[in-house]
């Protein structure tokens, strides 16, 4: 140990650790590594770390202030001590990220305490996000219309304030980076319109971003489909065609069912209409009617969905007719 960072007069005992107590003197000016106690140990004493030796100080000598505590037990290896004699600079800003948040046409998220759920909901200003900002700038902004979505921070700041985006004094495309939250594939419209987000310049709306070549999709999916940016469900078909030559309807309705869940169908409502003659066949043997057996396919598929923890609803197929399903309580009718 150096001279004056502790007084040895005060060490008790060499031999007998536990009983050892290293007084720090006043104005000590020296920096030791700190490592806190094994629980073993006393709870008031601390165990210093000093090259060969392992001493023991009493907790109740060190000052209790949280900053004073980090000054004197952290240890400064000498290229830092270096670093701050010549006051070079230790850290300061990177570049600062920006998050975009993805989300359907008033599926905005909304945070609220407990009490104000009302009051934070009917908040006009709360509707407007940075998605919706962004359509919002590029009705007013021409310029605008010439970046992407995630290309907008690069040139535009966002005032929390005012909840808009307002044009950059000093444009840091080196300094600035934007993120937009990452969207499960399972989450499929909200998927699409990320992805749509990555090729559109220019939106002025949800509708806009549905809008290819003056036509409006109804889905996100079939104008992903327009744009090419996603492949169309031909092969799906042709696939869901062959199968319905040499299986049961059972059978094509678990192969639909897979097709759904692992195979990203452009458009699972076409698929499910071009192939629902096929799907109910046995219920239409059985029940004799059209609207019925409709019901009933719906049915079966949604329980086979429902085994993973998918909905009708996810893929965008309609909920059977449930006064069509109670006319019967047979059972062995919606068998599959």
């Amino acid at each position: 140990m150096e001279d004056g960072l502790m007084d040895e007069d005060n060490v008790e005992d060499h031999g007998d650790v536990e009983n050892m107590e290293v007084v720090m003197e006043d104005n000590v000016d020296h920096i030791i590594e700190v490592v806190m106690e094994d629980s073993v140990m006393d709870e008031d004493m601390w165990k210093i770390v000093d090259v060969d030796n392992m001493l023991f100080i009493n907790a109740s000598k060190l000052d209790k202030g949280s900053i004073m505590c980090f000054i004197n037990a952290r240890y400064v290896s000498p290229p830092e001590a270096v670093w701050r004699l010549f006051s070079y600079e230790l850290h300061k800003p990177s570049h600062r990220v920006i998050r975009l948040s993805v989300h359907l046409e008033d599926y905005h998220t909304v945070y609220f305490a407990p009490g104000q759920e009302l009051e934070r909901v009917q908040n006009a200003a709360l509707a407007r996000t940075r998605l919706t900002a962004f359509f919002s700038l590029n009705e007013t902004d021409p310029e605008a219309r010439q970046y992407l979505y995630h290309e907008i921070p690069m040139h535009y700041t966002w005032a929390e304030r005012d909840r808009r985006w307002n044009r950059r004094r000093r444009v840091m495309p080196n300094e600035t980076l934007s993120r937009m939250y990452a969207v499960n594939p399972l989450d499929r419209e909200r998927f699409l319109l990320r992805l749509l987000l990555l090729h559109r310049r220019g939106p002025q709306s949800f509708r806009d971003m549905r809008t290819v070549d003056g036509i409006v999709y109804p889905t996100y999916a079939a104008a992903a489909v327009a744009l090419g940016l996603l492949e169309d469900d031909q092969a799906l078909l042709a696939c869901m065609t062959e199968s319905a030559a040499v299986d049961t309807p059972a059978q094509l309705r678990y192969l639909l069912v897979t097709i759904l869940l692992y195979c990203e169908a452009a458009d699972p409502l076409a698929l499910y209409m071009a192939s629902e003659e096929d799907l109910r066949q046995d219920f239409f043997h059985r029940l004799r009617d059209e609207d019925r057996a409709r019901a009933a396919c719906l049915d079966a598929i949604g329980r086979l969905l429902q085994g993973h923890g998918k909905t009708l609803a996810d893929y965008g197929l309609p909920n059977p007719d449930v006064a069509l399903l109670e006319e019967d309580a047979g059972g062995d009718v919606y068998a599959f």
